[in-house]
């Protein structure tokens, strides 16, 4: 609430907003984003970040031009590229390479090759209506890969960003 609070004297009380889930007691992602497109039908872009999540200066305006030219009006997600914001333990490092390597190299070819990539269900700008339509089951774990699949079925595409770098946490060991 002071956050709220804040953003609001910084940068006006119609400019920043607050959504809490009503109906998804486990907090579940993709729940809360369809419970914040139905109460918000009045935006056009959303952009997902997950708690941990860092976006340099400009991340949003990158994104969202590029949404905004002709060619990619049967976009829906631009996923940017994730990077691991620090590498604390060895465990950290490995799963950051790991992560490096698919994106360097399979999700780019993917992108190259087909013309479309998966989400990653963080550091993405998505377009509001057209999430709007797809219908991911309450029960699903990793929603990222069904809302690629939901979004394909209806002539959509999900895009790879190479380069839009956001950055975002990973767990510490294997217990996290």
């Amino acid at each position: 609430k002071r956050v709220i609070c804040r953003l609001r004297k910084y940068f006006g009380e119609d400019r920043v907003g607050y959504f809490q889930t009503k109906e998804n007691p486990l907090r579940r992602k993709h729940i809360c984003i369809q419970e914040w497109l139905k109460e918000h039908p009045e935006y056009k872009y959303f952009l997902v970040c997950d708690a941990d999540s860092k976006l340099p200066v400009g991340t949003a305006l990158k994104l969202i031009r590029k949404a905004e030219h002709p060619d990619n009006q049967d976009v829906v997600v631009f996923q940017s590229q994730i990077n691991v914001q620090s590498k604390p333990t060895y465990f950290v490092k490995f799963l950051g390479s790991g992560q490096n390597i698919c994106q360097r190299i399979y999700t780019r070819a993917n992108q190259k090759v087909f013309g479309r990539s998966v989400s990653y269900g963080s550091g993405c700008l998505i377009r509001c209506k057209e999430f709007g339509e797809i219908d991911v089951p309450d029960w699903v774990l990793s929603h990222d890969i069904w809302d690629t699949v939901c979004l394909e079925e209806k002539k959509y595409r999900v895009v790879f960003c190479s380069d839009v770098v956001t950055f975002g946490g990973f767990p510490g060991n294997y217990v996290e």
